[in-house]
C-alpha cells in the first residue's frame, strides 16, 4: 500500500521523509518511530521540494491523506513556501504537533517577516477534527507563558521518575 499519496490521491512526485528530515537529509530514529502510530494505521510524512514541503497525515486502514499543515477555515493560505517541522504525534497518530512560521490559525503570532527573526509557533492538528477546524496552535501568547504540552513520555521519563516502572 502507497504511504505517500497525496490527499487528491496521487503518489507524490517529490522526495518524501517520515516524519520529518533530519541530519543528512534522513528521519532520525525518534523522529520515525513517533511518525507511525503503534497500530501503524496513521503514518506521518512530509514532502521536500527544494527543501520546503508540507507536511501529511496518511490513514492507512482508510486509504486517505490529510494535510496536517494546511490553514483553518477562514484563514488566507500563506503566499511563502511551506515550512513546517514536524515534532511528534500520539501514540495512536490522531494528534500530530509541529511547528511553522506560517499562519495557519486565526490566532497565530507567526512571523515570516524575516529568516534571522523568524518566530515560529507550535501547532496541533487533530485528525478528528471537522475539516477547516483541525489545527489549534499552543503558542503561549504572554512571554514566559506555557503552552500546556507535556513533553512525550520518554522525555518526562528522564527527569520525573513517577513514569518509570
Amino acid at each position: 500500500m502507497l504511504v505517500s499519496a497525496l490527499p487528491n490521491g496521487e503518489p507524490s512526485k517529490e522526495d518524501v521523509f517520515l516524519g520529518a528530515e533530519g541530519p543528512g537529509g534522513a528521519a532520525t530514529e525518534e523522529m520515525a518511530s513517533t511518525a507511525i502510530s503503534r497500530d501503524g494505521s496513521r503514518v506521518v510524512w512530509r514532502t521536500n521540494g527544494a527543501g520546503k514541503g508540507h507536511l501529511y497525515l496518511r490513514e492507512v486502514t482508510a486509504g486517505k491523506t490529510l494535510q496536517v499543515d494546511e490553514p483553518n477555515a477562514g484563514v488566507k493560505a500563506p503566499e511563502a513556501e511551506p515550512e513546517p517541522i514536524f515534532q511528534t504525534a500520539s501514540a495512536d497518530g490522531s494528534k500530530v504537533f509541529f511547528t511553522d512560521a506560517q499562519r495557519l490559525t486565526e490566532n497565530s503570532t507567526a512571523s515570516e517577516e524575516s529568516l534571522d527573526e523568524r518566530s515560529q509557533d507550535l501547532y496541533v492538528f487533530e485528525a478528528g477534527q471537522e475539516e477547516g477546524h483541525r489545527l489549534q496552535d499552543l503558542t503561549p501568547r504572554e512571554q514566559g507563558g506555557t503552552a500546556g504540552v507535556q513533553a512525550p513520555w520518554s522525555e518526562r521519563a528522564k527527569t520525573d521518575r513517577s513514569c518509570t516502572s
